[in-house]
């Protein structure tokens, strides 16, 4: 028996080249996102996420999203929202918050605001992200609940991201 989850939910893979100028930003992360799977039960979530690479084994500007199905990880899709984000080192024990992210997600445990996940490596961290349609503390407390961690998490609405074309520049602690 197939167990059904709240939405379907879709993997993305994007790998936006790093010397490209914020004019072509915008142009260029369309066309190099990619759609992996897109999983509606459990068994195709548990299957679809055994093959992808951890956070620790993805290469600088490799991008891995998980979203509800019918939203692309992108700020336009949602101007008035924004994300909740975290820098980790790479370590293991980063890929197990990545997936306690990702399972929490899939299950409709973040709530309905959440719209998606993301992961962005970096050279020597990851970027770990929380997009949500609207900024309410009550859903950044989900978080944290769900991660059973505190840390310096960030908050930035995607209006500003798509004004300075960054996810992290000028983005503000949130306090707990």
């Amino acid at each position: 028996m197939e167990n059904e989850l709240f939405f379907p939910w879709v993997f993305w893979y994007s790998c936006l080249p790093k010397n490209t100028s914020k004019q072509e930003v915008t142009r260029k992360y369309q066309l190099e996102l990619v759609p992996l799977a897109t999983v509606t039960t459990i068994q195709e979530f548990a299957s679809a996420y055994s093959y992808l690479r951890k956070p620790t084994e993805m290469k600088p500007n490799w991008n891995l999203a998980f979203f509800k199905d019918q939203i692309k990880p992108m700020w336009e899709y949602f101007p008035d929202g924004g994300c909740f984000l975290q820098r980790l080192k790479r370590c293991s024990e980063t890929n197990q918050v990545w997936e306690d992210l990702l399972v929490e997600c899939a299950r409709g445990g973040l709530g309905e605001d959440v719209q998606g996940v993301m992961v962005s490596a970096k050279s020597k961290e990851v970027l770990l992200q929380v997009w949500v349609s609207q900024h309410n503390f009550a859903i950044f407390k989900q978080i944290e609940k769900a991660l059973g961690t505190e840390g310096n998490w960030m908050f930035k609405y995607h209006s500003e991201s798509m004004r300075d074309m960054s996810t992290t520049k000028n983005a503000r602690p949130v306090n707990s």
